[in-house]
């Protein structure tokens, strides 16, 4: 075991055990959370991907995205759905 001195702002002195920073077993908790936190978000991103006609992959891995998958799941949802478009557009031509 070692012991680490940093100095703060030539203020204060801390000193870090190496073992508390490598023997910190929180590594489950934090793929715990990110899994209940993230995973639905990017299942709900791949579900709409597959409703509008979007690229699955690409979606799911931006829904998959700390911080990102919020800005992203808002595009998501006003996205225009490509399949209805493509319908209205057959149905248009049919028309004319």
């Amino acid at each position: 075991m070692f012991k680490h001195t940093v100095a703060l702002a030539g203020l204060s002195v801390v000193t870090l055990s190496a073992n508390a920073v490598l023997n910190d077993n929180n590594y489950a908790w934090q793929l715990a959370v990110f899994l209940l936190t993230y995973a639905p978000i990017s299942l709900f991103s791949r579900k709409l991907a597959i409703e509008k006609g979007r690229k699955e992959a690409l979606w799911t891995f931006f829904g998959s995205l700390p911080v990102v998958n919020c800005l992203c799941l808002m595009y998501f949802v006003g996205a225009i759905n490509r399949r209805l478009e493509r319908k209205i557009d057959r149905l248009l031509r049919e028309g004319k």
